[in-house]
């Protein structure tokens, strides 16, 4: 079963490319989909769009993120 993970002070996107990477490697023991990523500093805001393009970043904190908005993910 695929898990949605909302990655929280995420910044340039380490934690995701090595998860990803793992996943690459064949050890799809963590089977998992970023849908959302949040920081508040706008530089690595701007690199971790660059590196994955289809994850729906926001510049706040995750106490800043509404119900509705979590649903919708």
């Amino acid at each position: 079963m695929k898990r949605s993970e909302i990655k929280s002070g995420n910044g340039i996107g380490g934690m995701h490319c090595a998860l990803k990477r793992q996943q690459l490697d064949g050890e799809d023991f963590i089977d998992f989909e970023v849908v959302a990523a949040l920081d508040i500093n706008h530089t690595a805001n701007e690199v971790y769009n660059d590196n994955f393009p289809n994850v729906s970043v926001m510049c706040r904190t995750i106490e800043n993120v509404s119900i509705k908005q979590y649903e919708k993910w």
